[in-house]
């Protein structure tokens, strides 16, 4: 019993720890409201019209080909598969303009997208050394980013 609450714990810690890292990022990264729009962001998100969760234009472009992105898109996956579970409530709330079929059917949808989720950033992780490195299995390519877009509708 001693094992598993230790275990669990830290487990705990390395979820908290990873959610926190990932807040500071986001936090860091930004915008100033006070910027005008035109300098606040990236080209790319000015020439597409859509906000882009990530900025894949300050990376550099091999890093999309190295095990290293497929190794970090499984761990960080791993981490937050749960996200899919409100993204689908949301997003079959604001489809139905019901949240009732919101907190059922998207529940039950974000259920089987989390479940997809884990099980590819499983094989993520296992196969990081096996290319190809920069397609990932589930799209968007991070739970974050779909919690992200239910969230923009």
């Amino acid at each position: 019993m001693k094992r598993f609450l230790i275990s669990t714990g830290a487990m705990v810690f390395v979820l908290l720890s990873l959610s926190y890292a990932y807040c500071l990022d986001t936090q860091a990264n930004a915008v100033d409201a006070t910027q005008p729009a035109a300098t606040a962001a990236p080209a790319s998100a000015q020439t597409s019209g859509k906000k882009e969760s990530l900025d894949t234009a300050k990376m550099s472009t091999t890093y999309g080909k190295t095990p290293f992105n497929k190794l970090t898109r499984g761990v960080f996956n791993m981490s937050t598969f749960y996200f899919e579970v409100p993204a689908a409530a949301m997003r079959v709330s604001k489809e139905k303009d019901n949240a009732f079929i919101g907190c059922t059917i998207g529940t039950a949808q974000g259920f089987f997208a989390c479940m997809a989720r884990a099980l590819t950033a499983v094989f993520d992780t296992a196969t990081f050394l096996i290319p190809p490195y920069n397609k990932p299995i589930m799209q968007p390519e991070y739970s974050v980013q779909s919690l992200e877009e239910a969230q923009d509708l």
